[in-house]
């Protein structure tokens, strides 16, 4: 009886292992079957216009690829109700540690610091003339209409627009103020001051952290701001551009447009404008500060802008026109050569900072 029980015992163990051997074996094709590489990658777009890249790593992602559970989930859409909060921008009561400011910016305030409009427009001539300047993020077909609109309804615009605005207001009025020393009606330094600090309001009263329309460019603006300042350009610029380094990833300008029919060649185009310069900008800031950089090119696949000027595209397009040649003058020619040579020193940097001796 007890050799019965014994044997019995002996075959359940055996039974048990084997169907223990079995299901680890499934969990083990199951793991083998999801790949990074394969995960799906997407940009998301909320109500509130929040944008955020998803990469393969990401948790929906990860989530996808396990069809067991998917089967138990409601298929996700691309649009995510978010009706938590208006995109009203109401700026945080806590202090913001990169910006280095937590006030609200109002409208009131806005127009309390902005000279006149003729004035104004002076300043974005000598901004929009100075080769120094000349950004190709800001496409200037669009940015005139959304200055024509900012004028007629200023509530219509976004505060992370305005502080774009006051962005290049200030590194106009730098170029300005150097070009027409003494000149009546120049900007004062302390005015040019003001238009740093709406800047950095207007940052944080847009929620720049979000991930909105614009929140690139205006970071990104401000960088150079602070770096133009001779403020110890080493912490303030470098962390901020840090920021808007991050906020390109997040946001997904590192992954080619191509590869998300969502976007339309004219947003496509200008993620491309508009992710050398960071890419750059991080670089060569990084350098400065003696810390390796945060874009990586192993992570990035966009190709770089096409040589078009502003007059190629617009907003209407449905399909981008090919490349200029090299040889005729446009700003950008000179971005994608600068990418090129930052490609390659990003590399030479990360060798120099490697705490590994090379192989």
């Amino acid at each position: 009886m007890v050799k019965s029980l014994m044997q019995k015992a002996g075959d359940g163990l055996e039974e048990s292992k084997s169907n223990t051997t079995h299901s680890n074996e499934n969990i083990e094709q199951s793991i083998g079957s999801l790949s990074v590489h394969r995960s799906p990658h997407r940009i998301i777009r909320t109500t509130d216009d929040h944008m955020s890249y998803q990469g393969g790593t990401h948790w929906s992602a990860i989530l996808e690829n396990i069809r067991d559970i998917q089967d138990f989930l409601e298929p996700e859409t691309d649009t995510i109700e978010n009706p938590t909060r208006p995109y009203a921008e109401n700026a945080s009561k806590c202090p913001d540690i990169a910006i280095n400011t937590h006030r609200a910016l109002t409208l009131a305030d806005v127009f309390e610091t902005l000279p006149p409009r003729p004035q104004v427009d002076r300043i974005l001539y000598v901004y929009f003339s100075a080769k120094d300047t000349r950004n190709p993020i800001i496409h200037s077909k669009k940015i005139n209409r959304e200055y024509e609109t900012f004028w007629a309804d200023p509530s219509s615009m976004s505060f992370l627009w305005i502080s774009l605005l006051f962005s290049v207001l200030y590194i106009g009025s730098c170029f300005e103020r150097a070009m027409s020393a003494g000149v009546p009606d120049s900007v004062d330094a302390s005015l040019q001051s003001q238009f740093l600090t709406r800047a950095a309001e207007a940052l944080v009263t847009g929620g720049y952290q979000k991930a909105r329309p614009y929140s690139v460019e205006a970071v990104l603006s401000f960088a150079y701001c602070k770096f133009l300042q001779k403020e110890d350009p080493d912490a303030d610029a470098c962390m901020v551009m840090g920021i808007a380094a991050r906020l390109a990833l997040r946001m997904g300008y590192h992954r080619d447009p191509r590869r998300f029919p969502n976007l339309s060649p004219f947003e496509g185009e200008l993620r491309r404008r508009v992710f050398f310069p960071v890419e750059t900008f991080d670089l060569l800031l990084s350098f400065q500060a003696g810390l390796p950089p945060i874009i990586n090119e192993e992570e990035c696949d966009i190709d770089p802008p096409r040589n078009l000027s502003d007059e190629d595209f617009d907003e209407d397009c449905t399909e981008l026109l090919p490349s200029r040649p090299p040889v005729e003058a446009t700003s950008m020619p000179y971005f994608h050569y600068k990418s090129v040579f930052a490609k390659t020193f990003r590399r030479v940097m990360r060798h120099a900072l490697s705490v590994k001796s090379p192989p």
